[in-house]
């Protein structure tokens, strides 16, 4: 019977579910990762997306349905195709610390290069972004900061007679404002 075998099944799933936790609790907190090709990430979301649109399908279809144990199981296949699609999103994100790093080279070269003295301060390098996005805002934060460095600030002697401190600073820095994170 195929409603047995789903409960067996389901059972079984929770069952290695609570032993997995339980071994993750027991175990010191070590930090592992591994590399994967961004085309099987993408694939994954795929196949996420279309398990999720037909999770949605069987919810209309059933909808109608006083079947209370097929309405139990389409609700915990809700909540797994849910969990998986938060899990799979979660797998392309990035701490945007990883490109805050880049630009401490660029600045000391191009400090250097313009004979201009320049501290750079980050914050929120642990705020998350996609992976993608991340890439795609390189070259224009390396447009920005260049544009900070050439026009921004002055030379050490015009700042002096300025009134400022010989050394100028650039601040990156990234938050969560609501559902989007705010970079300046």
């Amino acid at each position: 019977n195929i409603q047995e075998r789903l409960h067996s099944d389901l059972a079984e799933q929770k069952h290695l579910r609570a032993e997995g936790a339980a071994a993750k609790a027991a175990s010191p907190a070590a930090t592992s990762s591994i590399r994967v090709a961004a085309e099987r990430l993408d694939d994954l979301m795929d196949q996420v997306g279309e398990l999720v649109i037909g999770q949605a399908r069987l919810k209309q279809l059933i909808a109608g349905s006083d079947d209370l144990q097929i309405k139990a199981i389409a609700e915990e296949i809700e909540r797994l195709a849910n969990g998986l699609r938060e899990t799979t999103m979660s797998i392309r994100m990035l701490p945007i610390g990883s490109l805050f790093g880049r630009f401490r080279r660029l600045v000391r070269d191009l400090s250097r290069d313009l004979e201009k003295e320049v501290h750079l301060t980050t914050e929120g390098e642990e705020t998350e972004l996609d992976k993608t996005v991340i890439e795609r805002l390189n070259d224009p934060l390396v447009h920005i900061v260049r544009n900070s460095l050439d026009h921004g600030l002055e030379p050490v002697e015009e700042r002096m007679r300025a009134g400022k401190p010989p050394q100028g600073r650039i601040h990156l820095s990234a938050r969560h404002a609501g559902t989007q994170v705010q970079i300046s």
